[in-house]
């Protein structure tokens, strides 16, 4: 019986490409790099910022910090003008709250982001915890930044459903033990996120309630 639901932000509750592939490129020419495209970045969405830029080419260990300083700096810059939900998510979110399930964020983004984000876009409230890159040893894959949430709020992990947008995320959630749902219109195609065996896919956030319904028969 699924009575938990944890979510990824980027790509799964927000559309936040724009931002950080704009972000990334600019921080890279504030450091003197060439920018890698949009493509290849994309594909890092949902890894931790250092994971994820360690694998453009031209970063190396010494130059990350000064692109981690840029970086941050810059995403303010663009958050606010190219940051949105996706269609349905706040009515979803809000009908599962308010029918009594416990639900939650976890994410590689870091906690003052993420906490700036979600009351901009207006759903801070709808969750009883969050998980966020200071929370975990070893960011997604692996299941750290769930097992944190799970155990944070009592949680039993085969009654939580992890919901995101990319292999990581439903990776991170089957190594915790939870159920796992990917959504096609973030960053990863469906027959990516097939590859890894979740028990759903959906298109559309609004399709959500109906994977709850049909894991809990």
């Amino acid at each position: 019986m699924i009575k938990n639901v944890l979510f990824d932000f980027d790509g799964t509750l927000a559309d936040t490409r724009d931002a950080i592939v704009r972000t990334t490129q600019a921080a890279f020419a504030r450091i003197g790099l060439q920018a890698p495209g949009e493509e290849q970045i994309q594909k890092c969405i949902g890894l931790s910022l250092k994971d994820a830029a360690m694998q453009y080419p031209g970063m190396t260990p010494e130059t990350y910090g000064r692109f981690e300083e840029s970086y941050h700096a810059l995403f303010e810059l663009f958050a606010h003008s190219n940051v949105k939900l996706y269609p349905d998510v706040a009515d979803v979110l809000s009908r599962l709250d308010s029918r009594g399930f416990k639900l939650g964020i976890v994410t590689s983004r870091g906690r003052h982001s993420l906490l700036s984000l979600i009351d901009m876009l207006g759903i801070a409230s709808f969750f009883d915890g969050l998980s966020t890159v200071e929370n975990a040893a070893h960011c997604k894959p692996a299941p750290d930044t769930v097992l944190y949430l799970l155990d944070r709020l009592g949680l039993e992990a085969d009654e939580t459903l992890v919901v995101g947008d990319t292999v990581y995320d439903l990776l991170m959630g089957q190594k915790a033990g939870c159920r796992t749902c990917g959504v096609s219109y973030g960053n990863h195609s469906a027959e990516m996120l097939s590859s890894v065996s979740p028990d759903a896919v959906i298109g559309s956030f609004a399709d959500l309630e109906a994977v709850i319904v049909n894991l809990n028969r």
